[in-house]
């Protein structure tokens, strides 16, 4: 019950009490009481004004208390089909974009092997890596347009997140598959371990990649 509910019950009840004491006075020394059979009805009466307003006060509450929680349902709905869109967007964009640093890759080891096998004793590495950059500069472009794209998504998840889902393998992903795409984009290291490392992002992907079907699969239930 609000704080004033009680400052008014306690109020009538202390005149209600009073007009009770002098209601016994009266009656003990055979007077007339009018006096305290007023004081004890208004004390009455204000008991019941303060009752009332605990309870006026209380409904009043629990409507706005009802009213917060409907909007604050709907808002997380609505922020839980836009984190669906986006996490749908992002894992399809890494999809599209894994396709691409393994088309990418492939034809990265093979342009650097024939560098290798072809150069002789005059093999440069960095010119090398330099030459293959620029010849594949556009499916570079692709890939770097893509993974701009997946940062956007995952933004959205961010901004909409309501912990209804979870977020972490999105972000472990995207990590790992930034630093894929930085490799291949301009990889360094050498031609002998350039497999090895590209195989190294993929083992750590494959762990998230599992999390995020996981959550995408809880995500059914959400109407867009």
């Amino acid at each position: 019950m609000p704080t004033i509910a009680w400052i008014i019950l306690g109020i009538g009840f202390l005149v209600a009490v009073i007009g009770g004491i002098f209601f016994f006075i009266d009656y003990a020394k055979e007077r007339k009481n009018k006096l305290s059979s007023m004081l004890m009805g208004a004390g009455l009466v204000i008991i019941l004004i303060g009752g009332l307003t605990g309870f006026s006060v209380n409904a009043h509450n629990k409507q706005v208390e009802s009213a917060r929680l409907a909007k604050e349902k709907k808002e997380n709905e609505e922020k839980d089909h836009n984190f669906v869109r986006a996490a749908t967007s992002f894992y399809s964009t890494l999809s599209d974009t894994d396709d691409k640093i393994v088309n990418l890759g492939n034809k990265e080891y093979d342009y650097w092997g024939d560098a290798i096998d072809n150069s002789g004793d005059d093999f440069d590495v960095d010119k090398t890596i330099e030459d293959m950059s620029d010849k594949y500069s556009d499916k570079a472009l692709a890939i770097s347009e893509n993974v701009d794209s997946a940062s956007s998504d995952l933004k959205k998840m961010e901004k909409n997140d309501t912990n209804h889902f979870n977020i972490k393998p999105f972000k472990t992903a995207y990590k790992q598959f930034s630093l894929k795409s930085d490799f291949v984009e301009y990889p360094d290291g050498s031609y002998d371990d350039f497999i090895d490392t590209l195989n190294g992002y993929n083992d750590k992907i494959k762990s998230s990649d599992s999390d995020m079907a996981e959550q995408l699969e809880k995500m059914t239930d959400i109407n867009e």
